[in-house]
C-alpha cells in the first residue's frame, strides 16, 4: 500500500509500506510463548503448549494430540486421571463390560451392576450365598432357621445354647444337651439321641457262632458289635485250640484263644491267625472264616473311618470335632489304671463309654506269650496283614489308659492276642 502526506503546497508525496494482518489466533494470550497458530491447544492456560512436560491429569499438556501418554501403566488407553479405577489391570478401565466378578470393571462407582439376581445389594461374586434369596447376604442378621444368612461360612452363630455345633434350626431336638444331636450315636436310653425322630433304632442283638449273643450299635454307616468276641470254633465249627502254655503260644503260626491271664472269668484272647482263619500249616488249605454270618472283622479302613465319625460327631474329650480324641467316648467306665492326664482314659472314668462302644482294658498276651497288665490298655485286632502279607505283624487299634485318642499300629506281631470286634456286612 502507499502511503501520502501533504505539504504546505498542498503536494502529496509517499512511499509504499507493507503492513501484515494479525488474527486473534496469533496472539499469545496466555502468555506462555505460543499462540494457537503456533500450536498452542490451550491458549488460555500457560502450561499447555507445544513442548511442556506431559502431566497425569487428563489433559494434552504438550498439544501433541495425546493425553497423559506414559502414564497409562496398564495399556489399556486411560490412565487414573482419565478414570482408570485400576491402571494395573488392562481388563477395568471406563466403559469395560461389567462382569460378576465382584470388580468395577467399568469404573463407574458400582460392582457388578446387573448381576445381582435377588436385588439384595450384593452378587455372587460380592459373597452372596444364596443370591435367591434376598434376606440372605453378606452382613445380613443371622435368624435361628438353619441358615447361613449372614453369609459368613457359619450357621445359627449365637443360636447353639449347648454348645455342641448344632442349634435348633440346624436340627438339635435338645439344645440344653450337648449329648443330643444330628450325627449322634444313638443308644439304647428310651431317648433321641441323633434327633432323627427315631428312638433307639439301630440298636440291636444277634446270635452269633456257639450260640454267643452280641449286641451292636449303628455309628454313622457302620454297625459294630459292642461286646468283644467269644468264638471257640470258626464259622463252620472247626474248633479254634485254647492254648494256655506260654512257649506254645509264643510258636503259633496258626488259629489260637486263650482267656486274660488263662483266667475263665475273664473275656478271650486270639492271635491274629485266628482272624485270618489260618488252622493249620498246609498254605494249600483254604482259610476259615472267623466272624459269624453277615459280619466280619474289621479293616484297618473300617476302624479309621469309626475314629473319624465319632471325632467329628462331638465324641472328643474336649467337645471339638477335628482331631482324634475319642478314646474315652470309646472306653468302659471301669477297670481302667488311673490316670491324671487331660483328658485321658484313666482319669474320671464315670464320664468314659459316651458313644458306648465300651472297650474294655484286658490288654493282651505278648508274642513270648507272657499277659500284659490289667487295666493298662484295650487292644483290638483289624483284618489286615501288616508290611507285606507273608510278615509277621498284623494291623490293629488300641486305647491306652493314660492318653486321649484311639491308637493305631501296623506293626503288632500276628501271634499276640488281643480282643476282636464285629462289624456287619
Amino acid at each position: 500500500m502507499r502511503a501520502y502526506a501533504t505539504n504546505e503546497t498542498g503536494t502529496a508525496y509517499g512511499q509504499v509500506e507493507t503492513f501484515t494482518t494479525i488474527t486473534e489466533n496469533d496472539i499469545d494470550n496466555d502468555g506462555d510463548g505460543y499462540s494457537v497458530n503456533q500450536g498452542d491447544c490451550d491458549d488460555n492456560e500457560a502450561t499447555v503448549y507445544p513442548g511442556a512436560t506431559e502431566l497425569e491429569d487428563g489433559i494434552d499438556n504438550d498439544c501433541d494430540g495425546e493425553i497423559d501418554e506414559g502414564f497409562d501403566v496398564d495399556g489399556d488407553g486411560y490412565s487414573v486421571s482419565q478414570g482408570d479405577c485400576d491402571d494395573n489391570e488392562a481388563t477395568v478401565y471406563p466403559g469395560a463390560t461389567e462382569l460378576e466378578d465382584g470388580i468395577d470393571n467399568n469404573c463407574d462407582g458400582v460392582i457388578d451392576e446387573g448381576f445381582d439376581v435377588d436385588g439384595d445389594g450384593y452378587s455372587v461374586s460380592q459373597g452372596d450365598c444364596d443370591d435367591n434369596d434376598e434376606t440372605i447376604y453378606p452382613g445380613a442378621t443371622e435368624q435361628n432357621d438353619g441358615i447361613d444368612n449372614d453369609c459368613d461360612g457359619e450357621i445359627d452363630e449365637g443360636f447353639d445354647m449347648d454348645g455342641d455345633g448344632y442349634s435348633v434350626g440346624q436340627g438339635d431336638c435338645d439344645d440344653t444337651n450337648s449329648q443330643f444331636h444330628p450325627g449322634r450315636v444313638e443308644i439304647e436310653d428310651g431317648i433321641d439321641n441323633d434327633c432323627d425322630g427315631d428312638i433307639d433304632e439301630g440298636i440291636g442283638t444277634f446270635t452269633g457262632t456257639d450260640g454267643n449273643s452280641y449286641n451292636y450299635l449303628t455309628y454313622g454307616t457302620q454297625v459294630w458289635t459292642v461286646e468283644t468276641a467269644e468264638n471257640v470254633t470258626y464259622r463252620d465249627g472247626t474248633p479254634i485250640p485254647q492254648v494256655t502254655n506260654n512257649t506254645e503260644w509264643a510258636n503259633l503260626t496258626t488259629g489260637a484263644w486263650c482267656y486274660y491271664n488263662n483266667d475263665p472269668t475273664k473275656p478271650r484272647l486270639y492271635n491274629w491267625y485266628a482272624v485270618a482263619g489260618i488252622h493249620d500249616t498246609d498254605p494249600n488249605t483254604p482259610n476259615k472264616e472267623f466272624a459269624p454270618e453277615g459280619w466280619h472283622v474289621p479293616t484297618r479302613d473300617e476302624g479309621f473311618i469309626l475314629i473319624n465319625y465319632l471325632s467329628s460327631n462331638g465324641y472328643n474329650y474336649d467337645g471339638s470335632y477335628t482331631g482324634n480324641k475319642i478314646g474315652k467316648a470309646m472306653a468302659s467306665t471301669s477297670g481302667w489304671n488311673t490316670s491324671t492326664n487331660n483328658g485321658a482314659v484313666g482319669n474320671n472314668q464315670n464320664l468314659n463309654n459316651s458313644s458306648g462302644f465300651n472297650a474294655i482294658p484286658t490288654n493282651s498276651r505278648s508274642q513270648y506269650g507272657v499277659f500284659g497288665t490289667e487295666g493298662w490298655s484295650s487292644i483290638w485286632w483289624s483284618s489286615g496283614s501288616g508290611f507285606h502279607p507273608n510278615s509277621i505283624y498284623a494291623t490293629s487299634f488300641s486305647i491306652v489308659h493314660n492318653y486321649f485318642s484311639n491308637g493305631y499300629s501296623d506293626s503288632s506281631e500276628k501271634v499276640n492276642g488281643y480282643s476282636v470286634r464285629f462289624v456287619r456286612n
